[in-house]
């Protein structure tokens, strides 16, 4: 299985200094990019959303802009820790209008502890997914371990549709992650038979399957790790890749909290929201 072989938000806050989309000639350059890696950075930075990439940007292009903005947070100071994967269910590729998965780089500052809280200031449209953490262990892309875990999405482009080339660029949409306990890989010997819930102030919000995310969790990171080959990136020993959502990502708002339970032996993982700065 390793062989590497829905409504969308108008966001929360309205275009940041009445931003145009951007003129791109049909051949997208370097230069280019590095606009639209700017005009994204930005939104991140501030909270105020940006408009989406042009008609001209492929996906690929969409990914050069992704690496662009983990280099410009590599030079802040932050440091990768793995990968995520989204687009994994029947639902959210149709949504996106693509027929496959998409990825996103994770960074330290990303993490936050279970237990702890995350603050929305500057987030845009925050979304809470309950998934299947993998730990990448000393033979990539076979994990040791797995975990159960949160990701908080977020999109800081702001559209009338969805498209995976929007989220692809805006680093996958990843913004923070929460992790449980590691289990040992031996100790979960079929990933697809689990199920998830997500509680929030006490009450059952959303429930899901493993095999919501491909079928199996399991391919997300063999797809993850062929299609990291492709872009020049690596999967590494160490790295904590999420797999896909079990459900449909979930408002959030400041002042709430959430419990994630993925069936025994992975146990569960909690974080509260909290308005910031």
């Amino acid at each position: 299985m390793f062989d590497a072989a829905i409504d969308d938000s108008d966001g929360r806050r309205r275009l940041a200094g009445g931003y145009s989309p951007p003129v791109i000639p049909e051949a997208v350059t370097d230069a280019d990019l590095e606009v639209l890696a700017t005009r994204l950075e930005r939104a991140e930075l501030t909270g105020l959303p940006t408009p989406p990439l042009h008609e001209a940007c492929s996906l690929r292009d969409a990914y050069r802009i992704q690496r662009e903005l983990a280099r410009r947070r590599r030079a802040r100071g932050s440091t990768r820790v793995g990968w995520k994967v989204g687009a994994t269910s029947t639902a959210s590729q149709r949504f996106l209008g693509t027929d496959g998965p998409m990825l996103g780089p994770l960074f330290d500052d990303m993490r936050v502890r279970s237990g702890g809280s995350c603050q929305v200031v500057r987030m845009i449209d925050p979304r809470i997914e309950i998934e299947l953490a993998f730990r990448i262990g000393p033979v990539p892309p076979a994990p040791d371990a797995l975990a159960a875990a949160f990701e908080i999405v977020d999109s800081r482009i702001v559209a009338e549709g969805s498209d995976v080339r929007n989220a692809a660029a805006d680093l996958g949409r990843a913004c923070r992650f929460v992790l449980g306990s590691w289990t040992g890989a031996d100790q979960v010997p079929d990933p697809q038979t689990l199920a998830g819930t997500l509680v929030c102030d006490g009450s059952v919000v959303a429930s899901g399957v493993a095999t919501t995310v491909l079928g199996d969790p399991r391919r997300s990171v063999a797809w993850l790790a062929s299609m990291l080959d492709e872009l020049g990136e690596s999967l590494d020993p160490g790295d904590i890749v999420l797999s896909g959502s079990f459900i449909p990502p979930f408002p959030v708002e400041a002042g709430q909290t959430f419990d994630g339970v993925i069936e025994a032996p992975l146990g569960s993982v909690s974080v509260q929201f909290v308005e910031g700065e």
